[in-house]
C-alpha cells in the first residue's frame, strides 16, 4: 500500500502510548520508532510528543498533526482501493436503449479510462448486476435524474463500490 510508513509509526505511537509498545505492534526495534519519530519531529519543525518515563504523551502540535496523519493514511488506502485493477469484468446493465447507448459511456468514461479491464453490455432486468433508470428530479422541475440500483450480489462487490463513486447523479 502506498504510505509513508513514519505517519503509521507516530500513529501508533500514540494509540499505544510507547515507543517498545509501538515498535512491538509494527515489528520493527525501538530505536528504529524512536529515529523516526525524531525524523519526523525535525522534517516538521515542531515537537510532536513528550517523552516521559515509559510513556509517550502527544504535544498540541502532536494531537493536531495526528487527525492530518489519519486522514492522510485513510486517503492512501481509499485512492489505492479505487485504482486497484479488478479482474476482466464484464458489468451488465439494465437500462433504456436511450440510457444505455448516449449515457452510459459519459457517465463511465472517467472510470474507463482507469479500468480498462472492466467492460459494460446491455441487458435484460432478470439478468444485470446495474439497473440504471431515469426519474423525476422533484428540485428541478421538468428534469430527470438518474437513479442506480445494483443487485443484491454486484452491491457487495468491490466494483460496486468503485464504480458507484464515479457515477454522476444528475443530468
Amino acid at each position: 500500500m502506498l504510505e509513508d510508513f513514519r505517519l503509521k509509526i507516530f500513529l501508533t505511537v500514540a494509540q499505544e502510548g510507547g515507543f517498545t509498545r509501538a515498535a512491538s505492534v509494527l515489528g520493527i526495534t525501538q530505536p528504529s520508532v524512536s529515529q523516526n519519530i525524531a525524523e519526523l519531529e525535525k522534517q516538521l519543525g515542531t515537537k510532536l510528543v513528550d517523552r516521559l518515563r515509559g510513556e509517550v504523551v502527544l504535544t498540541p502540535a502532536g494531537r493536531i498533526f495526528k487527525d492530518y496523519a489519519e486522514r492522510i493514511l485513510a486517503q492512501y488506502s481509499e485512492s489505492c482501493q479505487i485504482l486497484a485493477r479488478f479482474p476482466d469484468t464484464k458489468v451488465r446493465i439494465s437500462a433504456s436503449e436511450e440510457v444505455f447507448d448516449y449515457l452510459v459511456d459519459d457517465l463511465l468514461s472517467d472510470f474507463l479510462q482507469v479500468h480498462q479491464e472492466v467492460s459494460f453490455e446491455r441487458a435484460f432486468i432478470g439478468d444485470c448486476d446495474l439497473k440504471i433508470v431515469l426519474v423525476p428530479d422533484n428540485e428541478k422541475r421538468g428534469m430527470f435524474a438518474l437513479s442506480y440500483h445494483p443487485s443484491s450480489y454486484f452491491a457487495s462487490t468491490r466494483l460496486w463500490r468503485v464504480l458507484s463513486q464515479c457515477l454522476k447523479p444528475t443530468l
